[in-house]
């Protein structure tokens, strides 16, 4: 609802607009002030979105209210109510943005004629500032994954997580960290899980930080950063195990506790690694509680994941590439824990593997990468890939509307070549490797006509030209692909509305 403000000295004046605007059925709220000093003060105390400003009250008239309330809420709109005969302040009112006017004594249909403009302004308003909002609300979103991913593998220096932690008005660098799902039901992680899960981080006196990530198959990830001077009495007091006697499909994996911001991409990685051991019977699990030597996650993950990735790529799926890739990089840290040199050198081989692939098919040139691969670490590695996927899909969608022009190109050409012999769909489709319904689809997206009403245009096309060389109509039917003459005069005759001997005449005898 909208704030409007009604200030009238006369009674019964202003009780009759609030009446008007409340049977309107518009979305407004009515303030009635009774002269021009009780209106400003109204509208700053309500934060008014419009004013009805009778211009002649006491003291204070509607122009000087409408100069205070413009001082210190500009975007309110002013509308004043006047009578022909005292509207001498028609250049203040312009200079004061004033949208519009009422003649008292207001008429119905006038002045919800005049709030009706109000509300499509004010509505107009508010949808570009929301739109705006979720831009920007958008753009911290990216801003904030990409600033995660660094902090996950390592990717940011101890120095720049501390300004992250001064932003966030964090104190101090020790804590812990857990991830946590419920399924793939993003409502009930979000607006369920997620704010009982920080209310109790928050209850005992710690400061979370969540991130949000959803892995390949549609689960809603939530990594949560707990701050606390103790970490090591923080872990139990927060009672992780009570969320899955809630949820069936909450699972949990709890990293070891840091004492500074460099050992929190560690932890991460450890909640991480005990997050995809969790199952039904242990949905919730401490990263010390893990056998010591825990086993590769799968033998064939790479080849799996390094397919996956190929095949996105090659059907131009941006999001798909980007989630399997994410997918092999938690894999590949998971993997090799903090050996950092063998995550670079396997990194580097999935890079030249995928690049190569997609290179060799649709002649994408690979990112520039290090020639070595102690010159960069893993994070960077992931960022260069990132930027390598959006060029190769945006590169396979221009390569994919070029082969059709291309292929719709030879069409053409081939059957201006031969229109004049036996020809099918089959035999076109046949003759540019496609098949023969894809062909027919062609026709009518670069057409809009079908392949029968394209070739018989063109054998018709050709034929009036060979008529009005002079050639008989027996020949230029012949020669133009058409067997049967009656068939041919009757098709001449609906195309060019004159049978093939009367359009020869008509143009000889030009």
């Amino acid at each position: 609802m909208y704030k409007l403000i009604i200030a009238d000295d006369e009674p019964l004046e202003r009780k009759a607009l609030a009446l008007i605007a409340a049977q309107s059925g518009l979305p407004f709220t009515c303030i009635e002030a009774k002269n021009g000093r009780e209106a400003v003060e109204l509208a700053l105390d309500q934060a008014a979105d419009a004013a009805l400003l009778d211009i002649k009250m006491p003291a204070v008239d509607g122009i000087q209210a409408a100069e205070k309330i413009r001082e210190r809420l500009p975007d309110c709109l002013i509308v004043f109510l006047t009578a022909w005969s005292v509207f001498d302040y028609a250049q203040t009112a312009v200079r004061l943005g004033a949208r519009d006017y009422i003649v008292k004594p207001a008429e119905t249909d006038a002045v919800i004629g005049v709030l009706s403009r109000l509300v499509r302004e004010l509505d107009s308003r508010t949808s570009s500032r929301r739109a705006a909002d979720l831009q920007m609300n958008g753009m911290l979103e990216l801003l904030e994954m990409d600033f995660f991913n660094a902090l996950k593998y390592g990717g940011l220096s101890a120095e720049k997580i501390r300004c992250w932690l001064s932003l966030q008005h964090i104190r101090c660098e020790s804590g812990f960290s857990f991830v946590f799902s419920a399924g793939n039901d993003f409502d009930l992680c979000g607006g369920a899980v997620l704010p009982q899960i920080t209310g109790a981080c928050r209850k005992n006196g710690y400061v979370p930080c969540c991130f949000e990530e959803r892995a390949v198959d549609g689960t809603v990830l939530y990594h949560v950063l707990v701050f606390s001077e103790q970490p090591e009495n923080a872990v139990p007091r927060i009672d992780l195990m009570q969320f899955s006697y809630k949820w069936s499909d909450f699972r949990c994996g709890e990293g070891m506790p840091f004492r500074s911001a460099d050992r929190i991409a560690s932890s991460l990685q450890q909640s991480l690694l005990a997050y995809l051991k969790t199952n039904a019977a242990s949905p919730v699990l401490h990263y010390r509680n893990l056998p010591p030597a825990v086993p590769p996650l799968a033998g064939t993950w790479m080849t799996e994941l390094e397919s996956g990735i190929i095949h996105a790529l090659s059907e131009a799926d941006e999001q798909g590439a980007l989630l399997l890739s994410a997918e092999y990089f938690d894999r590949l840290m998971l993997e090799y824990g903090d050996d950092a040199p063998a995550q670079r050198a396997v990194c580097m081989e999935m890079l030249l593997v995928v690049t190569r692939s997609i290179e060799y098919k649709y002649r994408i040139a690979p990112p520039v990468l290090p020639s070595s691969a102690d010159t960069v670490d893993t994070a960077a590695l992931r960022l260069i890939f990132q930027g390598y996927v959006h060029k190769t899909c945006t590169e396979v969608l221009t390569d994919r509307r070029n082969k059709y022009e291309r292929i719709f190109n030879s069409i053409e050409e081939y059957l201006h070549i031969h229109f004049a012999e036996p020809i099918s769909l089959e035999t076109v489709a046949e003759f540019v490797g496609i098949d023969s319904d894809y062909c027919c689809k062609l026709f009518k997206k670069h057409t809009s006509i079908s392949f029968v009403e394209y070739l018989s245009g063109l054998r018709l096309d050709a034929a009036a030209e060979l008529l009005k060389n002079g050639k008989p109509v027996a020949d230029a039917a012949r020669n133009s692909g058409y067997q049967d003459p009656a068939y041919f005069s009757r098709a001449f005759k609906k195309k060019f509305g004159l049978p093939p001997k009367q359009f020869q005449l008509v143009h000889l005898n030009r």
